[in-house]
């Protein structure tokens, strides 16, 4: 009897269990400039919102801190200029090309100026992002992945 017991548990846990995916991108990139510019563990810089609910009315919020490594140490200090050259407003599309629906964000750096000190071999700074409310709320918005880009351009000042 016990057995049995166990085994109609077993089974009827077995029936209740959940099972989800998500797609993994692998890649990698050889460089030979002499400033890589990448999030603070190596990688490509993604300012990722996550999950928005197609009913959210406030503003989604999102940051990713990056850094600008030198190859070598500097042998004097290295002033640096950092500027969102592709724009503090980009538009994220839905990533099925056939539906036209549109995101508006807002994303800003907390510093356009910074510096690599003597021996020192990296800057650490951050960028931020905003999608308002009424982007993502009742508005008829398609559910989906939604992408767009930026670029961040660091300048070494003479």
């Amino acid at each position: 009897m016990k057995k049995l017991l166990l085994l109609s548990s077993l089974l009827a846990l077995g029936a209740t269990t959940f099972a989800a995916s998500a797609p993994v991108k692998i890649q990698a990139e050889i460089t030979a400039d002499n400033l890589i510019i990448s999030d603070i563990n190596g990688r490509p810089i993604l300012l990722d919102f996550g999950k928005i609910s197609n009913t959210a009315t406030t503003a989604s919020n999102a940051q990713v801190e990056y850094k600008v490594t030198s190859t070598s140490a500097v042998a004097e200090a290295m002033n640096l200029q950092m500027e969102l050259t592709g724009g503090k407003t980009p538009v994220l599309a839905h990533t099925n090309q056939t539906i036209s629906h549109t995101i508006a964000t807002n994303i800003a750096l907390d510093k356009e100026e910074g510096t690599i000190a003597l021996g020192g071999r990296e800057y650490r700074g951050f960028i931020r992002g905003t999608i308002l409310g009424d982007q993502t709320g009742s508005n008829g918005k398609e559910l989906g992945m939604y992408e767009g880009q930026s670029e961040l351009t660091v300048t070494v000042q003479q």
